[in-house]
């Protein structure tokens, strides 16, 4: 039997605004994500999927409902938890090197430890000889990459990843996804994956959730039946793919009157 690694149940969101009226963001979310699952969450802009991701992380509240992680509520006990978020985050006057060591550091790792980490992380991700260098002086892409090393720098047991790759040129992006799916695969982490490409969440998810217009639910949980390992390129000619990119596509403009669920 599977472990599921993080369930939200009967989850439901209000923003309050000054007026005091209220905007329902979310609608009774049910969803259940299996250990080592990668999940990509897809949805017409402005559908509540940040918001969503949010609860899912223990950054946001609901206004109705809860969050379990491996069973228990996300807010009691402390969780290893990677968050990489849509816009630039490392700090720009730390060296890239502290930027990556930001956690163990707040987490009181000895200095002496937490380097020599960091060094083992930077060569494996593509960042060795950087280490001395600022944000500024790195690539988009080679920052994005030592952002998503700050988060595995802790150990995370679960990663939430907000469109990481927006900005980015398609050849960076393509490399990034390629090094996500690397990363996944080894480290055997729980991905939840917020993109508005569905092709990138054709190309490496698990399974998709496609979620309504605003007040947003789960319109379909689709298993995404393409074989490991994947390259994220060359996935995207094979005819299964674009069938599936056709079918999400038309359920998120809402051309398709019935929707059906492959997922059991």
């Amino acid at each position: 039997m599977e472990q599921i690694k993080l369930s939200l149940r009967n989850v439901t969101h209000y923003y309050e605004a000054v007026d005091g009226s209220r905007l329902q963001a979310l609608d009774n979310i049910n969803l259940e994500i299996k250990k080592g699952e990668f999940v990509a969450i897809v949805g017409a802009s402005g559908c509540g999927k940040t918001t969503m991701l949010n609860i899912m992380s223990g950054i946001l509240k609901p206004s109705q409902g809860e969050v379990l992680l491996d069973g228990r509520p996300i807010s009691q006990g402390r969780h290893r938890i990677g968050y990489i978020s849509q816009t630039e985050t490392l700090l720009p006057w730390r060296k890239v090197i502290d930027n990556i060591m930001l956690g163990p550091e707040l987490d009181g790792v000895p200095k002496k430890e937490r380097y020599q980490c960091a060094k083992e992380i930077m060569a494996s991700g593509g960042l060795e000889g950087f280490e001395r260098k600022y944000p500024f002086e790195l690539s988009g892409g080679m920052r994005k990459r030592a952002i998503i090393l700050r988060a595995l720098a802790h150990d995370p047991e679960i990663i939430f990843m907000d469109e990481p790759f927006g900005p980015l040129d398609v050849f960076t992006r393509e490399a990034l996804q390629q090094e996500i799916l690397r990363i996944w695969n080894e480290k055997k982490l729980t991905v939840v994956y917020i993109s508005h490409d569905i092709a990138e969440a054709i190309s490496l998810a698990d399974r998709i959730i496609v979620m309504s217009k605003r007040p947003s639910s789960v319109q379909a949980k689709i298993s995404v039946q393409l074989p490991r390992p994947r390259n994220v390129v060359e996935i995207r000619y094979e005819e299964k793919f674009i069938e599936l990119e056709r079918k999400i596509g038309s359920m998120i403009r809402g051309t398709k009157p019935e929707v059906q669920s492959n997922d059991k």
